[in-house]
């Protein structure tokens, strides 16, 4: 039996998200669909969250945020 490797992400940005609530269902099914674990709050001033999962999910995720479809490229300063 291996051993698996888990990471914390905390993460914000603010960013102007004026679409928040349209976004929030598609982050829920993509983190859903990583095992991911944890909170993540979307605003009209940014994004805010601490999730938790394999080390490959969360490197996934961060992808996504930073240059996926889903935000356009509004998450570049992702800290």
């Amino acid at each position: 039996m291996s051993a698996m490797t888990y990471q914390v992400a905390a993460f914000y940005q603010f960013a102007p998200l004026p679409d928040f609530r349209g976004l929030r269902e598609p982050l829920r099914a993509l983190c859903a669909g990583l095992k991911l674990k944890g909170s993540v709050l979307l605003a009209h001033e940014g994004i805010n969250g601490t999730l938790a999962g394999e080390a490959c999910a969360i490197g996934e995720l961060v992808g996504e945020l930073r240059d996926g479809a889903l935000f356009g490229g509004r998450l570049d300063n992702l800290e």
